[in-house]
């Protein structure tokens, strides 16, 4: 082999690995504390009543990061694309006679400032609060703290 082509490959292979180490950079990025992510926490006392699971929740923009088990909640943190906030479907299926109640929440695109949130119970009477994210400060939030159905 010629030193010419040993040189062309070394090139070659160099821009391989380089672009690999980029890639997997991107994808350890962090989103703690940014207004780009939205944080739902699911209160114990619903918990407690409902069954759910990370596989009952639709994500129809955005990306899921992940659902933590905490004392009193269990938090699940969403993404935004490049283009839209993050906006997710929670189902949950009461214990005592299977009765689903369903929520939607969303936080607008965040850019240089807070994504504003909206709420939408679909199905069910919820207790919840927000508060929106703070840009490179805090993530978007909401509680759910309650859920009720009518028999």
């Amino acid at each position: 082999m010629s030193i010419h082509k040993s040189a062309i490959i070394t090139v070659f292979l160099g821009c391989v690995f380089a672009t690999q180490a980029y890639a997997s950079n991107k994808l350890k990025r962090d989103y703690s504390n940014r207004c780009e992510v939205l944080t739902v926490h699911i209160s114990k006392h619903i918990s407690d009543d409902y069954f759910w699971s990370r596989d009952r929740i639709v994500v129809n923009q955005g990306f899921p990061l992940y659902c933590q088990a905490k004392n009193d909640s269990t938090d699940c943190q969403f993404a935004q694309t490049e283009q839209y906030g993050p906006e997710v479907t929670l189902t949950f299926k009461r214990k005592t006679d299977g009765q689903v109640a369903t929520i939607r929440v969303q936080q607008n695109f965040c850019f240089l400032a807070a994504g504003n949130i909206t709420v939408k119970p679909i199905r069910g009477k919820w207790v919840y609060r927000t508060r929106n994210g703070v840009w490179n400060s805090s993530s978007g939030n909401v509680w759910l703290d309650q859920v009720s159905l009518n028999n």
